[in-house]
């Protein structure tokens, strides 16, 4: 675990994170398109907030509303399906570094899965709501959010059609379809992102080359 050098200076950065928090901004992929300043912006206090769960916490709960995206520093927790009689089916592991709450974020629907801290943990929680323009501002980060969700649900959709866990088929059965829905709509927007992407790098180069002309 990492500790917390940075001081508080103009964004309010708070200097009681028992996690380097801009260290892992600085080498993750979701956030390298972002600058400096934008950096410290997101670890403001009015932009997001550390949090602390103790193992058998759960960091989120299906069907709940909330916008929120995370972003584990310590720790690892599991995506999980809550069948009949309170039956638990453990569907993803997710470890240091990894992001998630995306779903609710780009779908804007309620929590889709509970997700339960297996290790005591720490995460990053950062404002849906104020992190969107930086999504809009930066294309890549939407890209990187829709390409992690498709796998990560892909994943889902193998664990599910793998596993028949007594009493939870009809459970197991609905979900499969919602997934398969997402993934379906995930890929759309994936596709359309890159090509939208795509046809703007083009148009990019060709002010360039015409510019240079």
């Amino acid at each position: 675990m990492f500790v917390c050098k940075y001081s508080t200076g103009s964004f309010g950065v708070s200097t009681m994170n028992s996690v380097d928090w801009l260290a892992i901004l600085d080498s993750h992929p979701l956030f390298e398109s972002l600058n400096e300043q934008e950096r410290k912006l997101l670890l403001s206090k009015s932009f997001s907030k550390e949090r602390k769960f103790r193992k058998g916490s759960v960091i989120l709960k299906e069907g709940e509303i909330g916008d929120s995206l995370f972003l584990i520093g310590s720790g690892a927790a599991t995506i999980t399906l809550h069948g009949p009689n309170d039956e638990i089916v453990n569907l993803y592991t997710l470890r240091e570094g990894e992001v998630f709450g995306e779903m609710a974020l780009i779908e804007h629907r309620p929590r889709s899965a509970t997700v339960i801290a297996t290790e005591t943990s720490t995460v990053l929680e950062i404002d849906g709501a104020k992190f969107l323009p930086l999504m809009q501002q930066h294309g890549e980060i939407g890209l990187y959010l829709l390409a992690k969700l498709s796998q990560r649900l892909r994943h889902i959709d193998n664990e599910i059609s793998t596993r028949r866990v007594k009493g939870l088929d009809e459970t197991i059965t609905n979900l499969t379809h919602r997934v398969d829905a997402i993934v379906q709509t995930t890929d759309a927007k994936l596709l359309a992102s890159q090509v939208m992407f795509d046809e703007t790098n083009q148009r990019a180069s060709e002010i360039i080359a015409n510019a240079e002309r």
